[in-house]
């Protein structure tokens, strides 16, 4: 069950619930300046990191907006159902419990109510890739590493989960090899149809991707030939 903790004007949850402390220097962390990704195929949100005692080495994500709303409000969104951070908390939540390979979530912040700005928190992997970058540099090794992202994606498509924004630039590869997902935001459950339809919905999606940034052939196709 989530902990919710307000502190210093944000909300925060959590599995465990954050001390006094933890809140203290995310609050601190949010008030720097936003650090955007880079990379090929870099992701839309600023990236924050640090070492929370208790937990260790963090990442902080904030919410950005797309689209032509952006110019006039980067970062407050319009609570409908639930923050976003804190669905993409949960959702993180139960693909672990399923064994999705996914960051291990630690906490959801806000800051506002109905308009708002969010974070979410997750554990750091330290000095991890995407797989962009790691086809741009060693393509060889990207395509090896292609039979565990099937894996992954297969496994998301038998619990009918929807990667809206699935592309390699979304795929992360740790120093042993561990491929792990990311970015579920906005992620649909409980998809309607057979698997045969979702499968064709991500390899479209994953190949877009590909040919737009110009990566090696070896990432495609998706499902192997």
């Amino acid at each position: 069950m989530t902990v919710i903790k307000p502190y210093n004007g944000y909300v925060f949850g959590s599995d465990a619930g954050l001390s006094y402390g933890q809140m203290r220097a995310l609050a601190s962390c949010l008030e720097t300046p936003q650090c955007v990704q880079k990379g090929v195929l870099g992701g839309r949100g600023g990236i924050l990191r640090l070492d929370l005692q208790g937990v260790g080495k963090v990442v902080v994500k904030s919410y950005f907006r797309g689209g032509l709303i952006r110019y006039a409000s980067r970062q407050t969104h319009v609570r409908v159902k639930s923050w976003r951070s804190a669905s993409e908390f949960g959702l993180l939540a139960w693909l672990k419990s399923i064994d999705v390979s996914v960051p291990e979530p630690v906490a959801w912040i806000v800051s506002g109510r109905i308009f708002y700005r969010a974070w979410l928190v997750t554990r750091e992997m330290p000095e991890a890739s995407t797989l962009a970058d790691i086809a741009a540099m060693d393509n060889d090794r990207a395509a090896c590493l292609m039979a565990e992202v099937r894996r992954q994606v297969e496994h998301l498509i038998e619990y009918k989960v929807f990667h809206v924004d699935f592309h390699p630039g979304n795929v992360l590869v740790d120093l042993d090899g561990r491929v792990f997902i990311i970015d579920f935001d906005r992620a649909r459950t409980g998809v309607r149809g057979n698997t045969s339809r979702l499968r064709r919905r991500y390899e479209r999606r994953w190949r877009r991707a590909v040919t737009k940034h110009n990566l090696p052939v070896s990432l495609v196709p998706l499902f192997g030939n």
